[in-house]
């Protein structure tokens, strides 16, 4: 019954965090774009094959190795690193959504047809996850003042 009692499981937001990174780390072997070619045929890269992709991969272990310590000892710092982490996350995705958006362009301007496939948007929704529950969870383990006159008998 003691683990009932944690402070990590009272909150309930640790599963809402980890399954956010888990969800962005799933979203790497998922499409990103997809060109359809007439020449070569239909070219699909996952968020792996980018050049980007595996510094994302990285950034999303160090995200769960924090995450992991939030959840066996929570503290401001973990929360804060993790903020930290996941604000460079969203920043560096939105780059390369801005960077996908223009290839998908350059494509579509030379006709041939080019989207966006959803693992960019995946990993939107995961980045989403992460950041509403950490920012909760640091709301929820916030220490509430006590009124002098509480004790007063």
């Amino acid at each position: 019954m003691q683990l009932m009692n944690r402070t990590e499981w009272s909150t309930g937001y640790m599963p809402l965090i980890i399954g956010g990174i888990g969800a962005m780390g799933s979203a790497l072997l998922m499409p990103w774009i997809h060109v359809a070619s007439p020449n070569a045929g239909d070219i699909t890269r996952t968020g792996l094959h980018l050049r980007s992709g595996w510094m994302f991969a990285l950034a999303l272990v160090v995200l769960a190795i924090v995450a992991r310590r939030e959840a066996l000892s929570p503290s401001a710092g973990t929360r804060t690193a993790l903020l930290i982490g996941l604000v460079a996350l969203g920043i560096a995705g939105a780059v390369e959504y801005r960077d996908l958006t223009r290839l998908a362009a350059g494509f579509s301007a030379e006709f041939v047809p080019a989207k966006l496939g959803f693992g960019i948007f995946a990993m939107g929704l995961g980045l989403t996850f992460s950041l509403a529950g950490v920012l909760k969870r640091g709301i929820a383990l916030q220490p509430i003042g006590e009124r002098a006159d509480q004790f007063a008998g």
